[in-house]
C-alpha cells in the first residue's frame, strides 16, 4: 500500500487529538505516531495448535449462546 493512499497518517491522528477522541491513536510528543494495534508481526503470523483448539471451543460456546438468544423456528 502506498503511503499517500493510507488513511492512518499523522494528519488523521492529529485530527483525532483535536476532536478529543481515540487517545490511543494520538501522535506522541515527538510528533511521530505509533502503528495501529492491528498490524501483524512475524510472531502473529504463526498459528499454534493449542490456540486453534481453544478458539474452536470458544466458537462452539458462542454458537450455543446465539441459539439461545435467537432460536431456530422450523
Amino acid at each position: 500500500m502506498s503511503s499517500n493512499k493510507c488513511k492512518d497518517n499523522l494528519k488523521a491522528q492529529k485530527y483525532l487529538q483535536l476532536w478529543g477522541i481515540r487517545p490511543d491513536l494520538w501522535p506522541g510528543e515527538n510528533g511521530r505516531y505509533l502503528p495501529a494495534i492491528y498490524i501483524l508481526t512475524n510472531v502473529n503470523k504463526v498459528l499454534k495448535k493449542d490456540e486453534i483448539d481453544q478458539l474452536q471451543s470458544r466458537v462452539i460456546l458462542k454458537l450455543c449462546h446465539m441459539e439461545m438468544l435467537f432460536p431456530l423456528f422450523l
